[in-house]
């Protein structure tokens, strides 16, 4: 049997680096089991926006396990697996729309998204 993480495992799964859900619940209790399974599958983030208590839980895989991504100073999640996608936890939750795609764009506009955007294009470039 394939270990979790493995090459194998993931051409057959075709896993993707980031996965978002929005449980109803309200403890970590429903989401965390699911969270172990893509750690150990080896997804580079992943996000629960928890809808009771209207708060993001963002983790980051680092060195085979999820760790909490903090707000960076200006008040938004920056992905690290999607640079350029950066959500204002305030503004998302606050319903506040221009100011949500504000971050957005602000992400998408930054030096980091441009570098992203070139080695996808590369990478698409080389494939056979």
């Amino acid at each position: 049997m394939d270990e979790p993480g493995s090459n194998h495992l993931e051409s057959k799964l075709r896993l993707p680096s980031w996965w978002w859900r929005s449980p109803i619940a309200r403890s970590g209790a429903t989401w965390t089991p699911r969270q172990r399974v893509y750690e150990q599958a080896g997804a580079l983030e992943y996000v629960v926006f928890d809808v009771p208590n209207r708060k993001f839980h963002w983790f980051v895989l680092r060195e085979g396990k999820f760790e909490p991504l903090a707000l960076d100073a200006d008040g938004s999640y920056h992905s690290v697996a999607f640079p350029g996608l950066w959500i204002d936890e305030a503004a998302f939750v606050g319903n506040d729309g221009p100011a949500t795609m504000a971050a957005l764009r602000r992400g998408l506009a930054s030096p980091d998204h441009g570098r992203f955007v070139e080695q996808l294009a590369a990478n698409r470039a080389n494939r056979p």
